[in-house]
């Protein structure tokens, strides 16, 4: 019960604030991918492969948001349910919306290689960019289901108290990105292929880890166990993570109707510059979206608990630094 007792400990600003930086952190490491990639395409391959990346950037958007969705609105049930001391409950849950996100990402990934053609010029691209953005869409494509992964456990992470863990994976995630970009991108010349391999690897070996980890790990509250269909948990789980969903949707459309206003306009050159501002913009949008995740288990918990003061110290806390 250790976990658990850390969604149960007296409120205070210190303390809401303390809690929510580990996941601040991770979010922030996490919204510094694309930024790395950029980094690298732009000074060793070249302009036209900064375009291609931003291009398909709505799919690694789309990917998140469906994580965001499942992992928030997931978690936020299945805290509450920690709450109430209904844990066993709780691990089928987690296994459920593991297991729906898997099977989900998969079918989103296979319809999205069978189009795959149509669905590159429709985010933008013209003849000339085509190649550039198919040979980093594939393998975008390809690790889909480990970036929903990545998204959900770090989430997960929070509600069984091991906030410190998530930013772990993150930063090593952000680590190996840096890494591979160099090592893939300059040694090998593996081009734009390379930056999408190694955006993959930062998002496929956190996920992995922290897919074991819940699955091995019997010494926490929270852990895999034989999954039990409860559609009232799998239907509240997707309202209560439609409003990130939607926000993080919103990013990708945003980025979509820039990215086709400008190559209209400016051509490749032109989102090029734009990819700088995206990069700006995510790293200030993930500060916020981690505060927000990060403090999420602890209202749903003492919801779940029945905590009445306790959540109204939450809300004047959260005012405060909102």
């Amino acid at each position: 019960m250790e976990q658990a007792n850390q969604l149960d400990k007296h409120i205070s600003t210190k303390f809401l604030l303390k809690f929510a930086l580990p996941t601040i952190i991770s979010m922030t490491f996490t919204g510094l991918y694309s930024v790395i990639d950029g980094f690298f395409v732009a000074n060793f391959i070249s302009t036209d492969a900064l375009s291609a990346v931003n291009l398909m950037m709505p799919i690694v958007f789309f990917s998140i948001a469906v994580g965001m969705m499942l992992g928030t609105g997931g978690i936020a049930v299945i805290a509450r349910k920690l709450g109430q001391k209904r844990e066993q409950e709780a691990r089928e849950n987690l296994s459920l919306i593991m297991l729906l996100a898997f099977i989900v990402s998969v079918i989103i990934s296979a319809v999205a290689f069978l189009y795959i053609e149509p669905m590159i010029y429709l985010l933008g691209a013209d003849k000339a960019l085509y190649a550039l953005c198919y040979d980093y869409a594939v393998v975008v494509l390809a690790i889909l289901p480990l970036t929903i992964f990545s998204v959900i456990t770090q989430n997960a992470f929070i509600a069984a108290g091991k906030a410190h863990l998530s930013l772990a994976l993150a930063v090593l995630g952000g680590v190996i990105n840096i890494i591979l970009d160099y090592v893939l991108i300059v040694p090998f010349d593996m081009g734009i292929t390379g930056a999408a391999l190694a955006t993959a690897l930062g998002y496929a070996i956190p996920a992995v880890i922290g897919a074991l980890d819940f699955a091995c790990n019997r010494k926490g509250i929270l852990y895999l166990v034989k999954p039990k269909f409860d559609g009232k948990a799998l239907w509240q789980s997707c309202t209560n993570g439609a409003s990130e969903m939607v926000n993080s949707l919103s990013v990708a459309i945003t980025t979509l109707l820039f990215n086709l206003a400008i190559m209209s306009m400016l051509g490749s050159d032109g989102v090029a510059a734009l990819s700088i501002a995206l990069y700006l913009m995510s790293i200030m949008s993930s500060v916020f979206m981690g505060y927000s995740v990060g403090i999420a288990p602890l209202i749903s918990y003492n919801y779940g608990k029945n905590e009445t003061q306790r959540l109204k110290k939450y809300s004047k806390a959260v005012w405060q630094y909102s």
